[in-house]
């Protein structure tokens, strides 16, 4: 049978509606908590409504920020119903609902990019000690992590060591990049070598480090689209 409906989880009757809304536009079937799931190619939740189950059955889910970028989502809706999308689309809708963890010990740099990756639709969640940030790292659940390479006590090239283990001893697929204020080609070079997908230099244009972690992210949903297909 062909997905035509998206589950649609949340409280407020107003995001309800306009969720309703949307998802008719784009030809499908709005689905709510305790109706059938068959058919459903999309979960669209407040954070922490939909649990894993939907993930494990290869059900995207996309939770909506305190401030949703209605045409982002829109998207989204389009993309998971009739795939036609074109990729500059599929860029700009890439860090919607993704979870982000940020392990860095600068205050003001871990809420500057919770507030950058928040305002197109990221879910993220900052963390400033090395061993805290392993252990959220262990709950599952993220789409990347990213850690500042010059951490106290343990080093992100040492937390990017012990992340890309757990990715492949656990099968996960989540993108490692690191963020530094240390931009030469030798820590580039040494980041990529502990299992970095990427690296971000802190001086780079804001737009171009959402611009390139966005891309990767199109590039695994395309991965595990055709893997789940």
């Amino acid at each position: 049978m062909t997905a035509t409906a998206v589950m649609v989880l949340c409280t407020s009757e107003t995001a309800r509606l306009r969720l309703t809304l949307m998802i008719e536009a784009e030809g499908g079937q709005a689905r709510f908590a305790g109706e059938s799931a068959e058919g459903v190619c999309l979960v669209v939740a407040e954070p922490g409504a939909a649990d894993r189950s939907w993930t494990a059955l290869g059900v995207p889910v996309l939770e909506l920020p305190q401030h949703p970028d209605w045409s982002l989502i829109r998207l989204r809706v389009r993309d998971a119903l009739t795939g036609e999308v074109g990729e500059d689309d599929r860029l700009a809708s890439a860090l919607v609902g993704a979870r982000i963890l940020v392990v860095d010990d600068s205050a003001t740099y871990r809420e500057y990019l919770r507030g950058e990756l928040g305002r197109v639709g990221a879910q993220v969640v900052p963390i400033a000690d090395s061993e805290a940030a392993m252990a959220r790292l262990m709950e599952g659940g993220w789409d990347c992590i990213l850690f500042d390479l010059v951490m106290p006590h343990v080093d992100g090239l040492e937390l990017m060591r012990r992340a890309a283990a757990i990715r492949r001893l656990h099968h996960s697929n989540f993108v490692l990049a690191i963020l530094s204020s240390r931009e030469g080609t030798r820590d580039m070079v040494r980041s990529l070598e502990a299992g970095a997908d990427a690296f971000f230099g802190k001086s780079m244009d804001m737009a171009m480090i959402k611009a390139r972690l966005a891309s990767i992210l199109r590039f695994r949903q395309l991965i595990e689209n055709r893997v789940t297909s």
